[in-house]
């Protein structure tokens, strides 16, 4: 069985008191879910013991919500073991008892540093004195940080006269797919293979799923400066001797879908809202702001989630005639087809207004006879959406995007970044290196990502994040969907990543649009497979050896 328990540690006061509690929960392997640690029928909880230095000094059963008290505890060293038991008494699954026991290392010393409360989770058994934490990352709590049990294996090997890399990012850098390799693995393992003779030792802060930036409050971007995680990372990186940052970011602040098209996904704050759901033109379910908000249903969180949308970015989508005020009434007719047993999103076709527009980008060929190739090798240079316009891209870029919520986006990012090297740059990191991502263009499926038994499922389906809501914008031409995808690529290139290599000294831009990807080469609508990824990884690898040419061959 597994259980997890949560450790809120009071850093300010660590060596005063420790002040534990805990919230359990197992796995109960015949009903084949994740249960509170208490017995409704027998009404019998947890008894949660520590064991410290042979003595017992805390002993509290779990309610009914599977929590135990929160106790101070005295005193601790640091270096003595702290052994934690959990035994349901006289509690049977049909399997066997249940009594797991757990021994742990306090980590007063090398916590006492960080700024705020932080909760440790403690996951699986673990051996006498091998230490294993991490903050859940899936816990609505911002103050959980998702990466101790990296921080604590990079402090263990530390060593200033290793190559040292911090690395940051989203599902580029993090791809939880079994047997599956990111971008991030196959460049560390790309410059392992390449240094002369230093240790290269990393610090792994990655998340998938991560924005740079919130488009609104409260943060929780990993570039939001007001953010926990960002405190403890600025903390860590002036603490520890970095030689290069490795940033993956951006990505998400455009995909984001805001709500999941599966309503059974809707969970915590967005559970109030089940009720107002439209179909959508895939049969997916489609958030109805204008139903919710006729229901005087509490808009603000899900306004949040609209707003920071992919689908917010469309001009012809749903959300995005409810986020500028434009009334039910002038669109009920054009956008919805009122059904049973919930009614249709259908917006107007745009697709032939597009396609008049760039038949005039190669003369003599119609766009709908465009072969992906040639969108990629026959696309004019100059576009300067949104900022600015020029020729038939921008004309047709202006009928697919809203403008001003493009520049906001682009904008958030670009002043998160710049932000975020300049605050490495005071912590004496010198380099910091940034990639693109590769054109979206071939693939349109969703993926399953490994969620673990957190959750109790092993398998999620996640996207697709962006075609789908294209489709949901009247864009059902698969070439102008394309189309779309690649020029908002570009405009995150130019003029996020390609600004800030101009702007800023020391950091470095490898662009990966041009990396030969082939199609098939891509795991789902917006992730590549390793054949996808190692071409690219090779050329991050690539750059930062030759910026760093004493330590890389």
């Amino acid at each position: 069985m597994t259980f997890y328990d949560t450790h809120p540690l009071n850093r300010p006061h660590l060596y005063d008191a420790l002040s534990v509690s805990f919230i359990a929960r197992y796995w109960d392997r015949t009903s084949q879910a994740f249960e509170l640690a208490y017995d409704n029928n027998a009404q019998t909880g947890f008894v949660v013991q520590i064991i410290y230095n042979n003595t017992l000094i805390y002993e509290e059963t779990t309610n009914s919500n599977g929590e135990t008290p929160s106790v101070a505890l005295p005193a601790l060293l640091a270096d003595e073991p702290l052994t934690v038991t959990l035994d349901m008494v006289g509690f049977d699954d049909g399997k066997g008892p249940f009594t797991e026991t757990f021994s742990i290392q306090l980590l007063t010393d090398r916590l006492r540093t960080l700024g705020a409360p932080l909760q440790l989770r403690m996951k699986r058994k673990i051996s006498d004195n091998h230490q294993l934490f991490y903050a859940d990352a899936y816990d609505e709590d911002p103050e959980n940080i998702g990466e101790i049990d990296s921080w604590l294996r990079f402090d263990d090997d530390f060593d200033p006269n290793h190559f040292n890399i911090l690395v940051e990012g989203d599902s580029w850098f993090h791809y939880p797919i079994p047997k599956n390799t990111d971008l991030r693995q196959v460049c560390l393992a790309a410059l392992r293979g390449r240094v002369k003779s230093k240790t290269v030792s990393v610090l792994e802060l990655q998340h998938f799923g991560d924005r740079a930036t919130s488009v609104l409050p409260p943060p929780g971007g990993m570039l939001d400066t007001s953010s926990e995680s960002y405190k403890l990372l600025l903390e860590w990186a002036t603490q520890y001797r970095f030689d290069a940052v490795l940033l993956s970011a951006g990505g998400n602040d455009f995909a984001d879908p805001g709500f999941s098209t599966d309503v059974d996904e809707w969970e915590g704050d967005l559970q109030p809202y089940i009720n107002h759901v439209l179909e959508g033109p895939q049969e997916e379910h489609v958030f109805d702001p204008y139903a919710a908000s006729l229901a005087n249903v509490d808009m603000a969180n899900a306004n949040i989630a609209m707003e920071q949308s992919f689908s917010a970015l469309l001009n012809n989508h749903y959300w995005n005639k409810y986020l500028s005020n434009i009334p039910y009434l002038d669109i009920e007719n054009s956008h919805i087809v009122q059904d049973t047993p919930r009614s249709r999103l259908q917006p107007p076709d745009i697709d032939a207004g597009i396609i008049s527009v760039l038949d005039n980008v190669i003369p003599n060929t119609g766009f709908v006879d465009w072969t992906f190739d040639a969108l990629l090798n026959n696309w004019p240079a100059g576009s300067e959406f949104p900022y600015g316009h020029n020729g038939p891209v921008d004309d047709a870029l202006e009928l697919i995007f809203d403008r001003q919520r493009v520049m906001d986006r682009v904008n958030a990012i670009y002043h998160g970044y710049s932000d975020f090297i300049k605050d490495l740059t005071k912590a004496g990191i010198t380099r910091i290196v940034a990639h693109s991502y590769a054109y979206p263009i071939y693939n349109e499926f969703a993926t399953h990502i490994y969620m673990g038994a957190r959750t109790g499922n092993w398998r999620r389906k996640a996207g697709p994040w962006l075609n789908i809501r294209l489709i949901e914008a009247g864009i059902n031409n698969k070439f102008v969907r394309s189309f779309a995808l690649k020029g908002l690529i570009d405009i995150v290139s130019r003029e996020v990543l390609h600004r800030l290599d101009s702007d800023l000294a020391n950091f470095v831009f490898v662009d990966l649009r041009n990396i030969a990807v082939l199609p098939d080469h891509w795991r789902d609508e917006m992730h590549l497979d390793v054949g996808g990824f190692e071409p690219c990884g090779e050329a991050i690898a690539n750059r930062i050896a030759a910026l760093f040419a004493a330590d890389f061959n």
